[in-house]
């Protein structure tokens, strides 16, 4: 085979490729459209992206919750996430000489089971929440743990 004809063999199995690429990126297209934006906008959750690892975590995390992604449909969605929305922009780890004092509290969410989400701290020292899995929006007091 002259150099020619492996350059054209190689130039055609390229292309063959790239249809079925695009096809699955395509079909991961379509699968995040029904699924992932009917709870949320993907761009919500794609801002810094992830590394494929985390797309997988995501995606563990979002059937765990219920979300019925068909496992047929699962490395198209992946693919998609993947070569679409990869990790960029992070912050890279500092480390400080010295010791470090760390102080970490934790309060019982007011309705059990709600997965709090989203803290936010106001002006008044009170931290507001979301409890994505009830449907509600929670508040605790640091001062008095309610």
């Amino acid at each position: 085979m002259s150099t020619n004809q492996r350059l054209s063999f190689i130039a055609a199995l390229a292309c063959a490729a790239v249809p079925a690429w695009a096809q699955s990126d395509a079909t991961g297209k379509q699968v995040s459209d029904a699924l992932c934006n009917s709870c949320h906008a993907l761009q919500a959750r794609t801002g810094n992206g992830y590394t494929p690892e985390g797309w997988r975590t995501a995606l563990r995390m979002m059937t765990n919750h219920g979300v019925n992604i068909p496992p047929d449909q699962m490395p198209a969605l992946l693919d998609y996430l993947v070569n679409n929305f990869p990790e960029k922009n992070k912050a890279e780890p500092k480390v400080i000489p010295g010791p470090v004092k760390v102080s970490m509290q934790a309060w019982q969410a007011a309705t059990p089971g709600s997965r709090p989400h989203d803290p936010l701290a106001a002006r008044d020292g009170s931290l507001w929440y979301t409890g994505q899995m009830a449907n509600v929006l929670g508040r605790v007091d640091p001062k008095t743990a309610r």
